[in-house]
């Protein structure tokens, strides 16, 4: 599996979390923000990077950019989906970890 299949594998799974999400439990009242971030230079990133697909952290590393497919605000609902993200890219041993911020 190429890089880019990897992204559009987790990107897949990250927007069914959301779907699965708001299906059970409904947007929640909490907005804020949710991203994943990834070890910078790694073939996984300089792939992603040349597609657009991520932008620096200021603390080390790189986050993945425009991962879910939704225009809600809830925090919960993107946890959901970046977590989803992450664990995907974790069991094709690419290290990634979700974070979020409330707004």
């Amino acid at each position: 599996m190429t890089n880019l299949e990897l992204h559009n594998l987790a990107k897949e799974n990250a927007n069914k979390a959301v779907d699965a999400y708001i299906k059970e439990n409904g947007e929640t009242q909490y907005c804020g923000y949710a991203y994943v971030k990834i070890k910078g230079n790694t073939s996984f990133y300089r792939d992603l990077k040349k597609q657009g697909l991520t932008s620096r952290d200021c603390y080390r590393g790189m986050m993945v950019d425009d991962i879910l497919d939704t225009n809600t605000q809830s925090l919960d609902v993107k946890e959901a989906g970046v977590e989803a993200y992450a664990n995907t890219l974790l069991e094709n041993d690419i290290y990634a970890f979700a974070g979020s911020y409330t707004l």
